[in-house]
């Protein structure tokens, strides 16, 4: 009835907000890296491009949600373009994030992730090439880190965690959830894997790829001159161009090793650009250890790197990073 006081108990728990404001990571002299720990320390080094040569390690997981109202210009003119009153609302064009690196500055360093991960990055850049956490890396290492519920836009060589990795070595890396959209050269982890670079034990399972033109994968868009060995994919690939498929768009002339893709949710059943699956063979072990079933080596390691949980609750059955 009205008028008539209610008494509850609740519980609540807090945790800490991140700062968004660019502030240079501290060096950590035990690991000699930069130790990333907030979106306030990767919104340094993206506005920073001399910082584009060191090494890093990310030490906690971040929320990068509020990129979605970052925009590019500096309203305040205190040198940090992320910082501005309509950066923490729907006001400015929005851009998002960054990316680190690009085709005048080139992410050069090494960045270990250290099994952490990032969250909720959104970039919004239709016109740019070069598109992702990381625009353009050329002789970098990226690896242990982990994206989910990130949602990218951008023109050519386009990918959740590297626009164009070139001679870059990107290891037990992941992405899942989110988006990726494009015009060429777009995948759902990597854009554009060139010039003696590789993936090894990685995997995408952001939900949907989607490009106008030519180079679509769900994990990579365009492989050239460059190696995929022990990684899979399971988004939606969307596109009419005849150069798709469901774990590579197009590749020259070395074709992905041991790498697998689920021809149901991709939409895809392409031959000669990995090896598709139904779902339920996707989350079988099986698949990618029995020789009998694959006709491949048993080179996946589900001792030190993979796993897989038979009861479908961790990583929706698909084989994860340990």
């Amino acid at each position: 009835s009205s008028d008539n006081p209610i008494t509850a108990n609740a519980t609540f728990t807090t945790m800490a907000l991140q700062p968004t404001v660019a502030t240079q990571p501290p060096y950590d002299s035990s690991t000699n890296k930069y130790a990333i720990s907030t979106l306030g320390h990767l919104s340094f080094i993206a506005q920073n491009t001399s910082f584009w040569a060191y090494n890093y390690i990310q030490t906690a997981d971040i929320d990068a949600t509020v990129t979605k109202y970052w925009d590019d210009e500096d309203s305040n003119s205190d040198g940090d373009k992320y910082n501005d009153a309509n950066d923490v609302t729907d006001s400015g064009n929005n851009e998002g994030f960054l990316p680190i690196g690009n085709q005048v500055n080139r992410f050069r360093g090494k960045y270990f992730g250290n099994k952490k991960a990032i969250n909720g990055l959104t970039i919004t850049r239709n016109s740019n090439n070069y598109t992702g956490l990381f625009g353009w890396a050329i002789l970098a290492t990226i690896s242990n880190i982990g994206l989910s519920n990130v949602n990218i836009i951008g023109q050519d060589s386009v990918g959740q965690l590297v626009g164009l990795a070139h001679s870059t070595h990107i290891i037990n890396c992941y992405a899942t959830s989110g988006t990726v959209t494009g015009n060429s050269n777009v995948g759902g982890l990597i854009g554009y894997l060139y010039g003696y670079a590789s993936i090894t034990n990685s995997y995408s399972k952001v939900d949907n790829i989607t490009a106008s033109s030519s180079s679509i994968g769900g994990l990579v868009g365009y492989i050239e001159n460059s190696t995929v060995l022990n990684s899979y994919s399971t988004g939606s690939v969307v596109s009419t161009n005849i150069s798709r498929g469901g774990l590579v768009g197009t590749y020259y002339p070395i074709a992905p090793t041991d790498s697998f893709y689920d021809k149901t949710t991709s939409g895809q059943s392409d031959t000669g650009k990995g090896i598709g699956k139904t779902t339920a063979e996707m989350k079988t072990k099986a698949t990618f250890t029995d020789t009998t079933t694959t006709g491949l080596s048993t080179s996946w390691d589900f001792d030190t790197i993979w796993n897989i949980d038979t009861s479908g609750v961790i990583n929706d059955g698909y084989p994860y990073l340990r």
